[in-house]
């Protein structure tokens, strides 16, 4: 190896601990100068091209990726030609052959499949994403999030029972996964266990805090006809995302049912500042319509 091409790669990597991402490009960089085998200039492409997707650079690692594959037929350059390509919004067909060349070029490329599995789900074609997130599975069984994944391709099919089960499994393997605390919430409450589903979000908060996690929460309150819970959630939510729209929105819709007009109306007001549509959604809302003529 020559010592030029060593000692930028030795500098490269003190910059990535200190995240410094400019600094380390351009070390990168540098030792691509001094490579001397396919080898060594493959891997600088390679960390070149991370360092552009870090970067928010799509682009340009495109053109990284098309270098390494100009010296070698790598998996790992179809795979970042594909996820560069949905950064860039490009031709799914595109997206799909390069998921694929990689998966034939290394038939265990786990990310190729669950990537292509959700290109699938995205466009809708559930045996498709089915069949490769059960291919994941199969070369990574721990893998939780796929599990979650899986189960998220059930509850859109509106199976509730089928994605119980990939939820519960993925939260066997990560009990603090928040994902699937939310989506167990979600499911849940489709089933009409509504306690359950509160106790599932209420832990998932306890990972990571959401806006929608406090508006389903205040949603099964209003069904519950627990109003003054659904008002208790809402304020907790707004301690930490102020200017949420809909939390705000739904603030009001609470005060209504509480039979406080006045704080509705600052709510709704709060609502409106944040996104003047808000006004036009209460005004089609059986709970705000008369609130907006107050306006």
């Amino acid at each position: 190896m020559n010592p030029k091409y060593a000692n930028y790669l030795i500098l490269a990597n003190d910059f990535l601990e200190k995240n410094q991402l400019k600094k380390a490009q351009r070390a990168f960089e540098k030792s691509l100068h001094f490579a001397q085998t396919k080898k060594d200039q493959v891997d600088s492409l390679f960390e070149l091209a991370d360092l552009s997707l870090q970067l928010e650079d799509p682009a340009g690692a495109q053109d990284l990726f098309r270098q390494i594959l100009s010296l070698e037929n790598h998996p790992g350059a179809y795979y970042g030609l594909a996820i560069s390509g949905e950064s860039l919004g490009q031709d799914k067909d595109q997206i799909i052959q390069n998921y694929q060349e990689a998966i034939r070029l290394d038939p265990s490329y786990t990310k190729a499949y669950f990537y292509l599995a959700h290109v699938y789900f995205d466009l809708k074609d559930y045996d498709q994403a089915r069949d490769l997130f059960l291919r994941c599975l199969d070369l990574e069984p721990e893998d939780f999030i796929c599990y979650n994944d899986l189960g998220s391709l059930y509850e859109e099919q509106k199976d509730y029972q089928k994605a119980r089960t990939y939820f519960l499994k993925s939260l066997d393997l990560c009990p603090s996964y928040a994902r699937a605390l939310y989506n167990m919430g979600v499911v849940e409450n489709r089933l009409g266990r509504p306690r359950q589903a509160l106790a599932y979000y209420e832990k998932s908060l306890e990972e990571y805090s959401h806006p929608y996690t406090y508006l389903n929460m205040s949603a099964i309150y209003f069904a519950l006809q627990e109003d003054r819970e659904a008002e208790k959630i809402l304020k907790r939510g707004l301690t930490h995302h102020q200017d949420s729209v809909n939390l705000h929105y739904n603030l009001a819709c609470a005060y209504v049912h509480l039979k406080d007009p006045a704080r509705a109306l600052e709510e709704l007001k709060k609502a409106i500042k944040i996104n003047p549509h808000a006004r036009d959604w209460a005004g089609t809302d059986i709970d705000l319509k008369e609130l907006v003529k107050e306006l």
